[in-house]
């Protein structure tokens, strides 16, 4: 049954990341913060048609607010890290996040760690790199930027790491948790937008800089709200599973094995769907992919972890 989890995680993992590939390459500008919030509405609504609130405790809230706040500070600071440096170095630093919850919690919870699966966690950091491989763009980098992607990578390492305390502490509420924590992360979202805006107008008139107001088609906003939709449900489902899975699996088996394999069906599509070439680089990433996740299962101990 984990098996099949994890399956389903990464291709509805994998589906999210073609989403919004697509979205990308409709050119069209929008607000992240808005987009992310109808995200979480989405999410509230399928947590809802799945059981709802049956019971919560106080551990439930606490949880509640820390994801609702680990999601947003994610959000930001991967949104900041995209608009002040390099696209492809800032994505192969999230995508390298699964280092830091592998360690930490591998250390904090004890876990039963073998050799070959620190040899496959190592070799998958190579591949992530090499499939992830920046072109030169000649673009350089600041100070800021170097400190908001550490501080991307922290958050996008602390989203496991709240999955595994939480499972371990308040299981029973998975469903209960989530619900809140989508409120809270789509107040806070919103509340963040207001802000941002508020910023901008304040900036604009102390250098005395007059906007022009961009008019936005009804067909584009509505392309922008399915697009979030569809995201929504595919993400919703496999962080569902991610929570289950981070509570079923040590760590050290489960954040490679789910990141690696991601990172695999990622490039896959990208050949097959955006007609993306793979250099060598690229297909020695993948391969050494495909020898991480062996490694990484334990060779031959997945089903006995």
């Amino acid at each position: 049954m984990v098996e099949w989890i994890m399956v389903l995680a990464v291709v509805f993992a994998g589906l999210n990341n073609i989403i919004l590939r697509f979205l990308a390459n409709t050119r069209i500008k929008y607000n992240a913060f808005l987009f992310n919030s109808i995200m979480m509405v989405v999410w509230i609504l399928i947590l809802l048609s799945m059981g709802g609130i049956k019971g919560v405790t106080e551990v439930t809230i606490l949880y509640s607010f820390l994801y609702g706040l680990i999601t947003c500070g994610f959000i930001f600071f991967k949104n900041a890290a995209l608009t002040n440096g390099p696209i492809s170095i800032t994505s192969l630093i999230g995508g390298s996040s699964f280092i830091f919850t592998t360690i930490f919690n591998s250390i904090y919870f004890k876990d039963n760690v073998k050799i070959i699966q620190i040899i496959g966690m190592v070799v998958m950091v190579i591949a992530v790199v090499l499939v992830n491989f920046p072109q030169k763009t000649g673009e350089k980098t600041t100070l800021k930027w170097k400190i908001l992607c550490a501080i991307f990578f922290v958050f996008a390492g602390l989203v496991g790491i709240i999955f595994r305390f939480h499972q371990i502490d308040d299981k029973a509420h998975t469903n209960e948790m989530m619900i809140i924590a989508s409120a809270f992360a789509t107040i806070m979202l919103l509340a963040m937008y207001g802000v941002s805006k508020i910023i901008k107008k304040v900036k604009n008139a102390k250098l005395e800089i007059v906007e022009e107001k961009q008019k936005i088609s009804a067909k584009t906003v509505w392309i922008i709200i399915a697009f979030a939709v569809a995201s929504g449900i595919v993400s919703c489902v496999y962080n569902r599973c991610n929570i289950f899975l981070s509570g079923a699996m040590p760590t050290i088996l489960f954040s490679p094995i789910f990141n690696g394999a991601l990172i695999l069906v990622s490039f896959v599509a990208g050949l097959v769907l955006f007609k993306e070439k793979a250099n060598v680089v690229k297909i020695i990433g993948f391969v050494l992919g495909i020898i991480a996740i062996i490694c990484s299962s334990g060779v031959f101990g997945l089903v006995n972890f």
